[in-house]
């Protein structure tokens, strides 16, 4: 039976030679992970670009409708409908919220559901163009910053 209590430390002296072998494993291991954090910064700056040009054409499309005066109501319901299917997967959207049910409708009921719900989400799209008035909206409130907030 061990005579020593189970709290008391162990403690070991490193040689030389195990501290240099140690220390040369962590710099491998830091030289392994700097490696590998170079493609992946450029690989994030790839999507970062690809996302912005997405983003930079929704903008340029809803500009285009903004800018057309002369265009009847349904016809931009129409259009904000367009832009909707252009930019969103609105089907996959319509599949995704519905879950396992997607799985068990029919095509007619798949069809139905799909119309209904890009109503739905253009329904928010519509009122925000139909209230908009310029890109630059002042502040509705401002707070003071630095001492004494």
């Amino acid at each position: 039976m061990n005579s020593l209590p189970l709290t008391a430390p162990v403690t070991m002296s490193a040689s030389a030679g195990l501290r240099s072998m140690l220390t040369a494993s962590l710099l491998m291991f830091a030289v392994v992970i700097g490696g590998l954090a170079v493609p992946i910064s450029a690989a994030a700056a790839d999507r970062h670009v690809a996302a912005t040009a997405v983003v930079e054409a929704l903008i340029s499309d809803v500009e285009d409708l903004l800018a057309a005066k002369d265009v009847s109501m349904d016809d931009r319901r129409t259009a904000i409908t367009a832009i909707l299917d252009a930019h969103f997967a609105m089907d996959t959207i319509a599949a995704f919220s519905t879950g396992p049910y997607w799985r068990a409708a029919t095509p007619e009921e798949r069809e139905e559901y799909n119309c209904c719900s890009t109503r739905f989400w253009s329904a928010p799209f519509w009122a925000i163009l139909t209230s908009f008035t310029g890109w630059n909206t002042p502040p509705a409130k401002q707070r003071r910053k630095g001492p004494g907030l």
